[in-house]
């Protein structure tokens, strides 16, 4: 049953609509179909299928060898990004659930080589094979992102007894130390069951950070309302708004 103030399932509450709405008006908002379906750390062992924690190594030992360029080589970080980008809506495309991953990576290499000189770019210098990995793991990643129910329960009834209005039930792994393509962090709201995930993602063509915030009403996979920026103080603003919305929404404020 959905709190009040939700028209119906998979629609933005009236209130929190009324509030934000003129400061989404000038942003660029759009709307995901991406499902997420179990959480995946960067732990190979954590979440993954039996059958493809090999898969989820090789992978996680690609994103090892690209990522840190972002220190060693920025130039080369970059064109990698813009490469790992490239295959990304293949990836997205075909692999629909984890266990067409290692069938589809088998195939990325040929749709890179396609896609980077169609786009006037070169593999020179980087490990083709990694790059794939990478787009490989961050699929992989998708995929696999939804809590677990039993632990949401628990961050929820934990936030609830420290008098919380949210419970933070996930956070990106910091192993890479921030230099991952993507990284994710759910929060939900005590109240309502409404999830706020923010997320940061590199833009393919410039290697530069975009900042995104997804509103989903509870239950549903699917966002309400998507919100790109450029900027993380935005970013940052436009998620404490969100979440004193909702606040207010359940003081019936």
């Amino acid at each position: 049953m959905l709190p009040p103030g939700w028209v119906q399932s998979g629609d933005f509450p009236n209130s929190v609509r009324n509030t934000t709405r003129l400061a989404y008006d000038s942003k660029r908002v759009t709307r995901s179909s991406a499902l997420r379906r179990k959480e995946w750390s960067m732990d190979p062992g954590r979440g993954v299928p039996s059958d493809l924690h090999a898969w989820a190594e090789r992978w996680r030992a690609a994103e090892d060898a690209v990522y840190p360029l972002a220190v060693t080589d920025s130039d080369a970080y970059q064109q990698a990004v813009q490469l790992v980008g490239l295959l990304r809506p293949y990836f997205d495309t075909e692999a629909v659930q984890a266990s067409d991953l290692p069938d589809v990576a088998g195939r990325a290499g040929a749709v890179l080589r396609s896609l980077a000189a169609r786009e006037g770019l070169s593999t020179a210098g980087l490990d083709a094979d990694a790059l794939v990995g990478c787009a490989a793991a961050a699929r992989l990643r998708t995929l696999l992102v939804s809590i677990d129910a039993g632990t949401e329960d628990a961050a929820l009834e934990s936030a609830r007894a420290a008098g919380l209005r949210w419970a933070v039930v996930q956070e990106p792994d910091l192993s890479l130390a921030g230099m991952g393509l993507a990284q994710q962090w759910v929060e939900v709201h005590v109240e309502s069951r409404a999830r706020l995930v923010r997320g940061i993602a590199m833009q393919p063509a410039t290697g530069e950070a975009l900042f995104s915030i997804e509103v989903l009403a509870p239950g549903d996979s699917r966002p309400s309302l998507r919100l790109e920026l450029d900027s993380r103080q935005e970013w940052l603003e436009e998620a404490e708004e969100m979440r004193k919305a909702f606040d207010e929404l359940g003081a019936g404020k």
